[in-house]
């Protein structure tokens, strides 16, 4: 999450961002709200990756054997192809909601090693996932059917001692009383991953009352067609809670009277910034905080 990469981050993105889509919003605050809605090409092969996901799922369903290629070229390369044309044109900038803008346009000065068939080699990345995805998981779904399937509000979230908790899981659905909860991942794995696993379990047992024995959690790593795979405990559910305390402690600290209900943040200097400067270069606000970089920077 932002605010374990940087505290700044988090300010730019929750606080700073704020009211930036209101045709009145002052320009440092349209400012934010225009990079918080960067994508990468990173997190677009991500986006790509789970269209055609969902497109391989709906043929299943209906009867129909789908292939990466058809996938493809059916629900990822639209998407891939417009993100495109909007992000090299700048178009996505008048409409940042609905359109896609990349960093890699954006920041060109922060990816001089950026190989010139990128495009190429994302598409690749892709299609390797969604073929994954047909060999290894739908397999594991052919029974399923869109009726034990459940559906997901936008976004989903749950209330914990008063905090709004989001989880968003891909893809859930139920059979013999059993939840299925899984989440399509097209990078590497990460640590962190197993504490949206424990979260995804407390939001279906505190927003839908299922106990925690009839949770499957499945994290689906589709480049390397392999899953992890969590069963819902007790134990689970409580790590879930000390993990989102114990954030909920550390963002405290940056709210005035560190009073969450409130929630106003303390001024925007108070709020570190990583001294990872990789990190950094990677981010979608660095042309905000650049003005307080060093030159040894």
């Amino acid at each position: 999450m932002d605010f374990e990469i940087c505290r700044r981050k988090r300010y730019w993105s929750k606080y700073a961002a704020w009211g930036g889509w209101k045709s009145g919003a002052p320009p440092p605050t349209r400012q934010a709200y225009l990079l918080n809605k960067l994508d990468s090409r990173h997190t677009l092969m991500g986006r790509a990756t789970e269209n055609g996901v969902r497109w391989a799922l709906d043929e299943q369903q209906a009867g129909r054997a789908p292939t990466a290629e058809a996938a493809y070229e059916a629900a990822a390369r639209p998407l891939l192809n417009r993100a495109w044309q909007d992000s090299k044109s700048g178009a996505w900038q008048q409409n940042p909601k609905n359109r896609i803008g990349l960093h890699e346009h954006y920041y060109p000065q922060l990816h001089p090693n950026l190989p010139g068939d990128w495009p190429a080699k994302l598409r690749a990345y892709v299609m390797r996932c969604v073929d994954n995805f047909i060999q290894t998981v739908l397999p594991r779904l052919r029974t399923v059917t869109p009726d034990q399937e459940v559906v997901l509000a936008a976004p989903e979230s749950f209330s914990w001692e008063g905090l709004t908790i989001y989880a968003v899981p891909d893809y859930v659905y139920q059979q013999d009383g059993i939840w299925h909860i899984h989440d399509w991942k097209a990078g590497k794995p990460s640590a962190h991953h197993l504490k949206q696993l424990a979260v995804y379990a407390l939001w279906a047992h505190t927003k839908h009352q299922v106990s925690p024995e009839a949770i499957r959690l499945y994290v689906e790593y589709l480049h390397e067609g392999r899953v992890a795979v969590e069963t819902g405990s007790a134990a689970l559910l409580d790590q879930a809670r000390s993990f989102i305390q114990a954030s909920a402690m550390d963002m405290a600290d940056y709210l005035k009277e560190g009073d969450p209900q409130r929630n106003q943040p303390r001024p925007r200097e108070e709020w570190d910034m990583t001294p990872e400067r990789t990190v950094c270069r990677r981010c979608n606000f660095y042309e905000l905080c650049a003005p307080e970089f060093t030159d040894s920077d």
